[in-house]
């Protein structure tokens, strides 16, 4: 096989990738939450896990990282970028929402949404 087909074959398997991650995402109570969420909100949710008390330094860390990815991977892009640079940001907002949701516990996860949720978004 020569390079574009290659290229047409890692661009298929990205693409049947990335399906597959958004609507497991989408399948998920917190994957509907987070999605739904404005990029403010989700980075005034690492603002809240941030300011924890009750979680490890480790944690707020990867919680912030984590987020941060994921906020970025889930914003509106500009028009010039390309298809396969948005599947590949989605796939990796997909396996750092997974990652988020092992790492930090479940009750504070609810409690930082629910307090980005009745944030207003900008504007």
């Amino acid at each position: 096989m020569n390079l574009y087909g290659w290229i047409v074959v890692a661009a298929v398997c990205l693409v049947l990738l990335a399906v597959v991650s958004v609507r497991a995402i989408r399948a998920t109570r917190l994957g509907r939450r987070f999605v739904g969420l404005s990029v403010h909100q989700k980075l005034e949710t690492g603002r809240t896990l941030a300011a924890d008390p009750g979680l490890s330094g480790a944690r707020r860390l990867s919680a912030i990282l984590l987020l941060a990815c994921v906020a970025i991977a889930f914003a509106p892009l500009p028009l010039p970028f390309r298809l396969l640079d948005r599947l590949a940001f989605a796939a990796v907002g997909v396996a750092a929402l997974f990652l988020l949701g092992r790492t930090v516990p479940r009750l504070r996860l609810d409690a930082a949404l629910s307090a980005a949720e009745r944030q207003p978004g900008p504007g």
